[in-house]
């Protein structure tokens, strides 16, 4: 998956991905989610324009198990201990061919090439036959 924001038609305040462990229900109480057992991303790209793309808002009587798998983020959190396994984090390599005109195909020399771990998804997004390893992200090079 790629999940790439670049809005700049406005500001934009919020993460592109944002993981939560509650609810707000129909009468406007915050609801709780105990335990999210099982929020994994492998070979994901995400980035954007801002400095956190990806962040957690985890209220104090819950957890949230998420992993990210052989992948890229764009944040200034830490990406050290079990969440985070062979993670790029704040490559400074053009990701894309051109994020202008939301083009996300990898560019030549991006981080993401080869980068990726096999998961069983055996095409990209435009039904390329993905390599081994893959590339991360939603399209093979």
């Amino acid at each position: 998956t790629t999940i790439a924001n670049y809005w700049d038609k406005s500001i934009r305040e919020t993460p592109s991905v944002l993981v939560q462990n509650y609810y707000t229900d129909i009468n406007g109480s915050t609801v709780p989610i105990a335990v999210m057992d099982s929020v994994n991303f492998y070979n994901c790209i995400v980035h954007g324009n801002l400095d956190i793309e990806f962040d957690t808002d985890i209220i104090s009587s819950g957890t949230i198990n998420y992993k990210f798998v052989n992948s890229i983020l764009k944040t200034t959190n830490s990406t050290s201990g079990s969440n985070f396994i062979n993670v790029i984090q704040n490559p400074t390599a053009e990701l894309f061919i051109d994020k202008s005109i939301q083009n996300y195909h990898l560019a030549t020399g991006s981080p993401a090439i080869n980068a990726g771990v096999s998961s069983g998804v055996l095409l990209d997004h435009d039904g390329v036959v993905r390599g081994n390893p893959p590339d991360i992200g939603a399209y093979e090079n």
